[in-house]
């Protein structure tokens, strides 16, 4: 073995660093012009390392509501945007952070479609959902957003929602008038559901079940008894607002008794349900 003095062994050190760190850079340089990288951080004009990423996550079941918030929010700000996706690595598993990162550390993900699924909204409807989906949006003061819809499956699974953006004041606005259109126009709206264990349709937590057709007509009560119990349900949740500024209590029941077979549930559910299909703010 040659001996080499101290001098020596330091200047190739430096120039073996020197080395390593050029094609670092390079291969850096490379990865961040790749088709999807350039995609995100040329929508949002700042690097990645400079992106602020918001997230925020639903229970597997609220995958349409969100959707429904994040396709109502594209059609007032971005209505041209085109969702775009990744290809390539465990994308089920990942966050999109991590993608990106792969992208620029090895090219192993690449540009590609957004990938497509179904989730069931009733009995026998279904619509489609971002299994996993990338769009470039704005905010509502115009900043640069670019908007994450996933399905990720982890040990429970659930839903995400993801925002990218040089501006967290912007990330968390687009964050909440998805949320404000989610529970606005939510496509759970009027239904009947059941929450339990199940199979239905592969959704282990609910179930829907056909909405009760029943006119006033059709209920067997003394005169005038449908109107009260009526106005006491959905009267007093119309004037919640008002009845709140005007320091009054809200009643927050109805107990309604007799034998079975009587239609208690049955007329509740169809109260609700006509109530809860009524939009509002």
């Amino acid at each position: 073995m040659t001996n080499i003095d101290h001098a020596t062994a330091h200047a190739l050190a430096v120039s073996l660093a020197k080395v390593y760190d050029a094609v670092s850079t390079k291969i850096a340089e490379d990865n961040a012009s790749s088709p999807l990288v350039a995609r995100v951080t040329g929508h949002l004009g700042c690097p990645l390392g400079e992106v602020v990423v918001v997230e925020e996550k639903y229970r597997l079941w609220e995958h349409a509501g969100l959707q429904t918030g994040a396709d109502r929010y594209l059609a007032a700000h971005s209505p041209e945007a085109r969702w775009f996706g990744v290809v390539g690595g465990e994308r089920r598993w990942e966050s999109v952070v991590n993608m990106l990162l792969y992208a620029m550390r090895d090219g192993s993900r690449l540009l590609g479609r957004p990938d497509y699924g179904t989730t069931p909204i009733g009995p026998v409807e279904s619509m489609e959902v971002m299994q996993l989906g990338l769009v470039e949006t704005v905010a509502p003061d115009g900043a640069p957003v670019v908007m994450v819809v996933s399905n990720v499956d982890e040990y429970d699974g659930h839903a995400m929602l993801t925002l990218l953006s040089p501006s967290m004041a912007a990330a968390t606005a687009v964050r909440d008038e998805v949320e404000r259109l989610k529970r606005l126009h939510d496509p759970f709206r009027g239904r009947v559901l059941s929450f339990g264990f199940s199979e239905h349709r592969d959704n282990e937590l609910v179930s829907f079940l056909p909405r009760p057709e029943l006119t006033a007509e059709e209920v067997v009560l003394p005169e005038g008894r449908l109107a009260a119990v009526e106005d006491h349900i959905v009267g007093i949740a119309e004037a919640r607002e008002q009845l709140v500024e005007a320091g009054q209590h809200l009643r927050r029941g109805l107990l309604l008794y007799g034998p079975p077979g009587t239609g208690k549930t049955h007329r509740c559910a169809t109260w609700w349900a006509g109530y809860a299909s009524t939009p509002r703010s």
